[in-house]
């Protein structure tokens, strides 16, 4: 970011250095749209702001008469305190009980049964929905909000399921509708409510704290 203020206020005479600077303000606009894949546009900035980097830090050598070698290993270790920052973070996480950060032994053994169940069409609540797709190739009903349409509205009425809201009628008629075929109910799910005896569910899995469900 330094480097790159230095070039768009002290280098922007340069024709490519404009365009580079063209580059980077379209694409940190476009990652504010309201839409999930926004974000994305980030990615694409790392390689010009990095070549201005490296031309900035020419020009200032040459500029203020300063050894670019002493530029480049300043520049290197004030960024490498990001990366050990990060580092720092993840090592913390180890011993941490964060189930974003590490799934539990039983959340991914209820996993590997989905893997032997065919045509599963899982409900469950947000954080299993983006692990289920990537281990079983199942579908979930409501999964990442990028990739699900209509995402907000079905993780409200996911988590109302949960929430013991709903009537039998009403929870079988969601789940008939939908092509849901088994309900997951684990760590997360447990928070938002009690699973209600519903009597169009069959229990076909529990291990651990985790219970998966069969809709009849």
């Amino acid at each position: 970011l330094i480097t790159f203020l230095y070039a768009l206020f002290s280098l922007h005479h340069k024709m490519w250095v404009r365009f580079f600077i063209v580059w980077i303000v379209v694409g940190w606009v476009l990652s504010f749209m309201p839409f999930g894949i926004a974000r994305f546009f980030l990615r694409g900035l790392y390689f010009p702001m990095a070549a201005l980097a490296v031309y900035a830090i020419e020009a200032v050598a040459q500029r203020y008469r300063v050894r670019k070698q002493v530029l480049y290993i300043t520049y290197t270790a004030v960024s490498l305190l990001t990366i050990i920052t990060i580092f720092h973070l993840r090592i913390a996480n180890v011993s941490a009980i964060n189930y974003w950060t590490y799934m539990s032994l039983e959340e991914a053994q209820a996993v590997r049964f989905l893997q032997t169940q065919k045509d599963v069409r899982v409900l469950a609540n947000y954080y299993m929905s983006n692990h289920i797709p990537a281990w079983t190739g199942a579908t979930v009903y409501a999964g990442h909000k990028i990739q699900t349409p209509q995402a907000g509205s079905r993780l409200k009425l996911s988590n109302a399921f949960y929430a013991e809201k709903w009537n039998n009628k009403k929870a079988r008629s969601f789940l008939l509708t939908n092509h849901i075929t088994h309900v997951y109910y684990g760590t997360v799910e447990k928070m938002l409510g009690t699973m209600p005896p519903y009597p169009f569910l069959k229990i076909i899995y529990q291990k651990g704290g985790v219970t998966i469900y069969r809709v009849t």
